[in-house]
């Protein structure tokens, strides 16, 4: 490491910092494997036979024999069952097999289908790619076996899904994919199907859906007005429903900010329940798909700083949303298609709606500029992504870019998605709005800023089958199926700060889908985390 006396004849060296450095080394145990551009952080540990994935960061320890990917990294699931770690602990050293020294098999199968090789504990191994769940342990007494030589689980988990229409980063190539300890192993090209591999038939072989702004559980937790669903059924509900549609990693959002004044029953406090209940759901692994936490902050209400503090840097928010629905503002510019919106929905009279409207209209003139300012400030409190919602003047877009704004949400006119690209920040827009054609509340059309080059992400929005649905009409217009994917896997994971999914790359986490286009598109089976979960 560079001194400064190295540079400078006046300068000292920075003996405390240095100090401080030899005090907090990193521990690397034996036999971990460190993905691409991965950062681990001063005195930190990875313990004997733990993997960490590309591009994750590393602020704290990492248990043996665990996989950990993300940022900040968490452990994503255990190596082997508690058994069998607890076996390799017990051996000599405590670090079983080394992966250093195995000598990997050329991709696919291309070589015979047995392999073998002596680790630096000295004992020999035959794995059969044929079953590559499957080893033998020669040394009669090895912890991991018996006296007879069987076969026993190891660490490394292989699967191959070949004979697949792989979607890269510029391009769609028929391929193969390996699955290694829950990470891309190995890719290849070509139809060919080694013994053992799956064969995917041709189908899509992608990144796992990312989906930043969903409806759909409010839509799960009130099915209908007035009616509040179990929670935990709700959530699992909702779990289930992204993964049969592909979507592997959601964002769930949920509004901040309530009104308790006035004659309004459904916009009472909420969040902080559902993420207790989603956090405690997570932890349990009752759910199919990776879920972070969304905060659309609104701004036209009258509890928002007392909700926002209520949440941590524990609590896995990774982005919030400035919302305004005041009537006549942003999305809500066209007074009618409210007044439909309202009529529509809660079947709202029209004393009703005006009473509404009176009401709502105040609370920005009471709370509007403090709820924006200390909600940027909860932003950065909490180190998270902050995003605009519904921008539609270039006055809106230029105060969103000082407030720190990177992804904007629906902007609603041509104009405002013009100054985000100009500004550099990312516009998504919905994928139902895409798929009918315009939205439904007047404002500019998907496919119109599509054909500028103003769409950089879709969201499903309320309809979770629309990201999948959109993507492949987007490929249709641009005449490029990995660019359009790419607005729903890389694009989204690049804006929400997720680098160790999104793209099919060596190293990242396995969050696949198979996907079938003809009679009709539909999702044939997902993989998070390397694990199939349909």
């Amino acid at each position: 490491m560079y001194r400064s006396a190295m540079y400078w004849n006046d300068a000292e060296n920075e003996d405390d910092f240095f100090e401080w450095r030899r005090d907090h080394a990193c521990e690397i145990g034996a036999d971990t494997w460190i993905g691409h551009d991965a950062t681990i952080l001063a005195g930190r540990k990875m313990g004997v036979s733990a993997l960490v994935g590309a591009g994750a960061v590393v602020s704290r320890d990492i248990p043996p024999y665990t996989i950990a990917a993300g940022v900040p990294a968490e452990v994503v699931r255990p190596r082997f069952e508690p058994r069998i770690a607890e076996r390799l602990q017990a051996l000599p050293g405590g670090t079983g097999t080394t992966a250093a020294c195995v000598q990997r098999s050329p991709i696919f199968a291309r070589s015979p289908p047995r392999l073998s090789w002596r680790s630096t504990m000295d004992d020999a191994f035959t794995i059969d790619l044929e079953r590559p769940m499957t080893a033998r342990i020669s040394r009669p007494d090895s912890a991991l076996g018996g006296t007879d030589g069987s076969a026993v689980p190891i660490a490394f988990e292989r699967t191959v899904l070949a004979n697949a229409r792989l979607v890269l980063d510029k391009e769609v190539r028929r391929g193969s994919l390996v699955i290694e300890d829950g990470l891309i192993g190995d890719m290849d090209t070509g139809g060919r199907v080694p013994p053992g591999a799956m064969d995917c038939e041709g189908d899509l072989l992608a990144p796992g859906l990312i989906e930043l702004h969903t409806d759909n559980l409010d839509r799960n937790i009130q099915p209908r007005p007035g009616v509040h669903w179990p929670l935990p059924a709700a959530i699992g509900a909702h779990d289930a429903e992204l993964a049969s549609v592909g979507v592997i990693t959601v964002f769930d959002a949920l509004r901040v900010g309530s009104v308790v004044s006035g004659e309004r029953k459904d916009y009472s406090k909420y969040a902080r329940g559902v993420a207790t209940e989603i956090l405690r759901l997570r932890a349990a692994h009752a759910l199919k798909i990776s879920h972070f936490l969304h905060l659309r902050a609104e701004i036209c209400s009258e509890t928002l700083l007392d909700e926002l503090a209520e949440f941590t840097p524990q609590d896995r928010v990774r982005i919030v949303s400035l919302m305004d629905h005041t009537p006549g503002q942003r999305q809500f510019r066209i007074p009618h298609r409210l007044r439909e919106y309202l009529t529509g929905k809660y079947g709202m009279s029209e004393a009703d709606i005006e009473s509404h409207f009176e009401h709502m209209m105040g609370l920005p003139r009471s709370y509007g500029a403090a709820h924006e300012i200390g909600a940027v400030e909860h932003t950065r409190r909490l180190s998270v992504v902050l995003a605009s919602h519904d921008d539609t003047t270039i006055d809106q877009v230029t105060l969103s870019a000082e407030h720190g704004v990177t992804l904007a949400e629906f902007p609603t006119t041509k104009e405002a998605a013009l100054a985000c690209s100009a500004l550099g920040i990312s516009v998504m827009m919905g994928a139902p709005n895409l798929l009918r054609g315009g939205w439904h509340s007047g404002n500019v059309a998907a496919s119109e800023l599509a054909e500028e080059g103003l769409l950089d992400i879709l969201s499903s929005d309320y309809v979770p089958s629309s990201l999948l649905h959109g993507a492949i009409r987007l490929g249709e217009a641009w005449s490029n199926l990995a660019a359009a994917f790419a607005t729903v896997t890389a694009r989204p994971a690049r804006a929400a700060g997720l680098p160790d999914r999104g793209r099919l790359v060596l190293g990242l986490r396995v969050d696949l889908i198979r996907v079938e286009l003809a009679p009709a598109a539909r999702v044939r089976a997902v993989w998070v985390c390397g694990n199939r979960s349909g």
